[in-house]
């Protein structure tokens, strides 16, 4: 699974796509390739490299193998995996909280999970502690602790979080 090509490492790296093909041989000996198509560096190099390989991608794009194609508030998620539609509930919608949800998605449908067991794996799944965890503050402020990651895309993601919070306001 090749979940996101963050900036996390590239310090390491002389340049993106140089993390990029570094990333991608870890998938070389892999019979099934389940990655994040919102990418389109990402998705071009691994459909490129490794076409004789079972990819699946996902992500909020219509053009992946698994999306979403409905999001409305208070109504369950509708996804639609290669033509088969899977619909949950989901209680935060951020992209990263759907992003990983999809990703878990793929990973079951592939492992032959049927719809209704991959619903309920879902809903057991717990937030991550320090992992945009919102608590309303004292005055009327809301503070979102983001400290399990400390990156720039976690700062985009966290930023993000707040917009959709502004939007259920």
């Amino acid at each position: 699974v090749f979940t996101h090509l963050g900036s996390a490492h590239i310090s390491n790296f002389e340049n993106e796509d140089q993390l990029l093909n570094e990333k991608i041989k870890l998938f070389r000996h892999s019979e099934i390739i389940i990655f994040n198509g919102d990418n389109p560096a990402l998705k071009n190099k691994i459909c490129e490299i490794y076409s004789d390989k079972k990819l699946v991608s996902f992500g909020s794009k219509q053009s992946n193998d698994l999306k979403i194609i409905q999001n409305e508030k208070g109504k369950d998620i509708i996804a639609e995996y290669f033509g088969e539609i899977i619909s949950f509930p989901a209680n935060n919608r951020n992209e990263a909280t759907l992003n990983n949800a999809l990703c878990v998605i793929a990973v079951l449908k592939e492992l032959g999970y049927s719809n209704e067991k991959i619903v309920t794996k879902l809903n057991a799944l717990r937030s991550v502690e320090m992992r945009l965890e919102s608590v309303n503050g004292a005055k009327n402020n809301l503070i979102i602790n983001d400290s399990f990651n400390l990156d720039l895309d976690s700062l985009v993601t966290a930023f993000q979080f707040v917009k959709e919070y502004n939007k259920r306001q």
